[in-house]
């Protein structure tokens, strides 16, 4: 998951962040590193935990995200969820429907509350040198074999995560584990994927472990 630098490919996600908060078990004190797409996943997390890092190679799509932000530290609930009231007049059991009401309005207050408690950066998480020491989990969607990332770059950050995750040091990704090599430190945490699992509709989300 992740945009052109002059494309804006997603302006909510067809994830469902309850999903994704459940899977990684987030709650106060966890720092957490995430991919950013629409900001919808990386905004979900925020609600639970002290910290979120969200990275995102596409420069609109980044931009598109700080606006979200900043649209819920002014307090402005109808900027942060344009789009989503716009896909709720799409017909039932459509792609988005799912989670169309996650962000009621007692997420969204408390996403005012803390909406200086996310960073949203524009680069590459998996080739761009940057700090990942001081997260103790990661949500990747499915950014790993997303067009475009090199599956020996995607090796690598995962051998990196695998050095630098704090316990309990959980990585959510949204796809099949037989599309993506998980380095040996890592383990599939069954019960935090069956979770996961039960609450997404239209992916195949596997937590993982450091062992």
């Amino acid at each position: 998951m992740s945009a052109g630098p002059d494309v804006l490919c997603y302006r909510c996600t067809n994830e469902s962040p309850g999903a994704i908060a459940m899977g990684l078990c987030v709650k106060k004190g966890d720092r957490i590193l995430s991919v950013l797409g629409s900001g919808d996943q990386a905004f979900a997390l925020l609600e639970y935990a002290d910290y979120v890092k969200a990275v995102e190679v596409g420069m609109l799509q980044a931009q598109y995200a700080l606006e979200r932000k900043e649209a819920l530290k002014r307090g402005d609930a109808e900027t942060f969820l344009r789009f989503i009231r716009a896909m709720k007049r799409r017909p039932a059991g459509s792609y988005f429907n799912p989670h169309e009401d996650y962000f009621n309005d007692e997420r969204i207050a408390k996403l005012m509350k803390k909406a200086g408690q996310i960073d949203i950066v524009q680069a590459d998480i998996f080739r761009d040198e940057m700090g990942i020491d001081g997260f103790n989990k990661v949500y990747l969607s499915n950014a790993a074999t997303y067009p475009g990332n090199k599956p020996e770059d995607v090796n690598a950050f995962l051998e990196r995560l695998a050095l630098a995750l704090a316990e309990p040091g959980l990585v959510y990704m949204s796809q099949r584990p037989d599309t993506i090599i998980i380095p040996s430190r890592f383990s599939l945490d069954e019960q935090l994927t069956e979770t996961a699992r039960k609450q997404e509709y239209g992916w195949f989300p596997c937590v993982y472990r450091k062992a």
